[in-house]
């Protein structure tokens, strides 16, 4: 369950690097050399275990950081043997939920601003709408991702009961197992 507490930090990250920006400023004598294994203000990219690279843009620091990927081989801990086969089920289909829901929604956000022929600018770069302008389409988009939003919301609100449950009434050692402080 670790992993999904870092999945969901580096979510949260890259939706805010982005907005640190940068001073704009420049230095009089040009920026200082990087030393080797670090990322300055000039940004760059980190290769870790299995291709997975962090691309950090150009200002985004403001100092010459060390960035390293690492990737953990413990997997996720294993259920507990008593656990009932339903309630198995049902935490394997709720994180697969989450999954899809994390690509489905940017995804029809995207298809419905682009069929409401609405501009979608990220980075400062206007994408290509990829849907032709369709008020019935957008509607009905618009419909599917407020659907899904509320059903994400659910999920999360339902996870939380879940893993308040094993810490409080099971006592089985789930929710010690994806506490981040432990």
């Amino acid at each position: 369950m670790l992993t999904s507490w870092r999945l969901a930090c580096l979510l949260v990250v890259s939706v805010l690097l982005p907005a640190c920006g940068g001073g704009g400023g420049s230095t009089a004598g040009g920026a200082p050399p990087v030393p080797a294994g670090m990322i300055g203000a000039a940004g760059g990219t980190v290769t870790g275990p299995g291709n997975a690279q962090v691309v950090i843009p150009a200002g985004a620091l403001t100092q010459n950081t060390a960035i390293a990927i690492a990737q953990s081989s413990a997997g996720a801990p294993p259920l507990p043997a008593d656990m009932p086969v339903p309630m198995k089920l049902a935490a394997y289909l709720s994180h697969l939920a989450f999954y899809g829901l994390m690509i489905a929604l940017p995804l029809l956000g995207y298809g419905m601003l682009s069929a409401a022929d609405y501009p979608v600018v990220v980075f400062g770069v206007r994408l290509p709408s990829v849907l032709p302008h369709s008020n019935e389409l957008h509607t009905v988009l618009w419909n599917a991702h407020r659907f899904l939003a509320l059903c994400f919301f659910a999920l999360i609100v339902v996870h939380l009961a879940a893993a308040l449950f094993h810490a409080l009434v099971r006592r089985d050692g789930v929710f010690q197992a994806m506490a981040p402080w432990r």
